[in-house]
């Protein structure tokens, strides 16, 4: 049986249902028998955006070696773990966000829909947060608007509980590009 063959077929949660490492020869040896396996990846902070992708690479890129073979795609390597996934595809697509955006501001109140868009700038790992604020910010301060607060005064009053929820997360408004 051809290991190497094999191994590179298979993705990295499923090798253990597989093969069985050997501490003192450090080599994987194909598993005699066949018993029920649990295999499983450790969770990662969403905020820890590097471990994020190389996770997301390592359940979607079968038989890679090494850190650095993750990174191959279409056979250039890329510089970071984040520009593989781009590149298959793998993160998730604003277009998602903006849906669910949309379909929220649509059936809640202002202050629902400011929550909604403090967990996914604080967890999505999106690029687009400050575009996203600006196409729906009218929605999430609609009720400072509706109460007879200015423009600004209302985005500054919108803007402040996301702040403050932001800081508990380890950012902040700046940081991810918002007023």
């Amino acid at each position: 049986m051809d290991l190497l063959y094999k191994l590179e077929t298979i993705l990295c949660p499923d090798i253990p249902l597989h093969y069985v490492y050997n501490k003192n020869t450090k080599k994987w040896t194909p598993r005699r028998r066949n018993i029920n396996i649990i295999s499983r990846m450790y969770n990662v902070n969403p905020k820890d955006i590097d471990k994020i992708h190389l996770r997301m690479l390592l359940l979607h890129v079968p038989g890679a070696k090494t850190f650095e073979e993750l990174r191959i795609v279409e056979g250039e390597l890329r510089p970071i773990f984040k520009e593989a996934c781009i590149k298959l595809d793998l993160l998730q697509n604003d277009e998602l966000i903006e849906n669910s955006l949309i379909e929220t501001t649509a059936l809640q109140m202002p202050s629902p829909l400011r929550v909604m868009f403090t967990t996914i700038c604080a967890y999505s790992n999106s690029t687009h947060s400050p575009a996203l604020w600006n196409r729906h910010k009218n929605s999430m301060m609609g009720d400072f608007l509706h109460q007879g607060f200015a423009m600004d005064q209302a985005e500054d009053m919108a803007l402040q509980p996301i702040n403050t929820v932001l800081i508990e997360y380890g950012t902040n408004c700046l940081t991810i590009g918002l007023p």
